[in-house]
C-alpha cells in the first residue's frame, strides 16, 4: 500500500474576469500612418517623395502610400515580402484595437494600386 500524502490546498481560482478594454471611438482611432511612413522612408532612395495618408473606407482604415515609381519596388520587396510584413503588423495592431486596416502602395502616375 502506498504511503498517504498530506492533503494540499488547491490554489484559489479567480472569481472575476479582468475588465474588458473599451473600444476606441472614431476620434480616438489608432493612427497607422506614422508607423508606415517611418518604415517606408527607411527603405526608399527618395524619402522626401513619400507621402502616407489614412482614409476611412467602409468602416476600415486604408493607409495609402504614395512613392516615386522607381522606389515602389523597394517598398514592395522581393516577392512582396516587405509590403506583406508591413501589412501584417498594421493588420495585427488594428485587430487588437477592434479595427480593420489595410496598406496600399500607389506610385505616381499609376492608377493601379498594389
Amino acid at each position: 500500500m502506498p504511503p498517504r500524502r498530506a492533503a494540499r490546498k488547491r490554489p484559489q481560482r479567480r472569481l472575476s474576469r479582468p475588465p474588458k478594454r473599451a473600444q476606441p471611438s472614431r476620434r480616438e482611432q489608432m493612427k497607422y500612418a506614422p508607423f508606415v511612413e517611418f518604415c517606408v522612408k527607411g527603405l526608399v532612395e527618395r524619402p522626401e517623395e513619400v507621402s502616407v495618408e489614412e482614409v476611412e473606407d467602409d468602416g476600415a482604415v486604408q493607409v495609402r502610400v504614395h512613392t516615386h515609381p522607381e522606389d515602389a519596388g523597394k517598398v514592395i520587396g522581393k516577392n512582396g515580402r516587405l509590403v506583406m510584413a508591413i501589412r501584417s503588423i498594421v493588420a495585427s495592431v488594428a485587430h487588437r484595437n477592434g479595427e480593420r486596416a489595410f496598406v496600399k502602395v500607389i506610385t505616381e502616375g499609376d492608377d493601379e494600386s498594389r
